[in-house]
C-alpha cells in the first residue's frame, strides 16, 4: 500500500471520526513522484457482535467481500491501511436535498455492510434465521440505543483529553 519501495516518510499521530475513539491511529506523510502522499494506519475495531456480547466469528478477509477493489486498503495484524486523499471525505447527511436521498443512501450503506456476510456462505442462513426471531422495529431500537452510547463515549472521551 506504499507508493514505492523505499518510500521516505513522516509518522503522525491522529486523531478523527467519532467511531474510531480508543483506537490508535498513525499518519505516513511524505512525497512521491513530486506530490505528496499520506497513508492511515488504523486499529481495527472488536467485531460489532461483541457489543451484543456474543462471540467472535473466525475472521473474514475485508478486502475479498467488497464489489469495488481499492487497491491501496490492506488489512493485517488487527490494523487497516489505507490511503488519505483530499477527495475522501465523510459524507453530511444534513446536506442530503431530501429525506428519499437519505434513505436510498442508508439503505446502499447497508447493503454494503451485508456484504460482507457473503464471504461466508453459512452466514447469510445465519443471518436469515436470526432475522426470522427478531421483533418488529428491533433495529430501530437497537440504533436509538447504539447512538446513546456512541454519544456517551465521545462524551467522556472528550472529557479525558480536553
Amino acid at each position: 500500500m506504499l507508493p514505492a519501495p523505499g518510500w521516505v516518510y513522516e509518522t503522525r499521530r491522529r486523531v478523527a471520526g467519532v467511531g474510531s475513539l480508543g483506537r490508535r491511529r498513525l499518519v505516513l506523510v511524505g512525497e512521491h513522484a513530486g506530490a505528496p502522499v499520506a497513508r492511515e494506519l488504523k486499529q481495527l475495531a472488536l467485531p460489532a457482535g461483541r457489543w451484543l456480547g456474543r462471540p467472535a466469528s473466525d475472521g473474514v478477509a475485508l478486502t475479498s467481500v467488497v464489489r469495488s477493489h481499492d487497491p491501496f486498503l490492506h488489512v493485517a495484524g488487527g490494523w487497516v491501511a489505507r490511503r488519505l486523499a483530499p477527495d475522501c471525505i465523510k459524507l453530511d447527511l444534513a446536506a442530503a436535498p431530501s429525506r428519499d436521498v437519505e434513505r436510498r443512501l442508508l439503505g446502499w450503506m447497508g447493503a454494503e455492510t451485508a456484504n460482507i456476510h457473503l464471504a461466508d456462505p453459512d452466514a447469510v442462513a445465519a443471518v436469515n434465521d436470526d432475522l426470522d426471531g427478531r421483533k418488529r422495529n428491533w433495529l430501530r431500537d437497537v440504533a436509538v440505543q447504539m447512538a446513546r452510547a456512541t454519544r456517551d463515549d465521545h462524551s467522556t472521551w472528550r472529557k479525558k483529553n480536553s
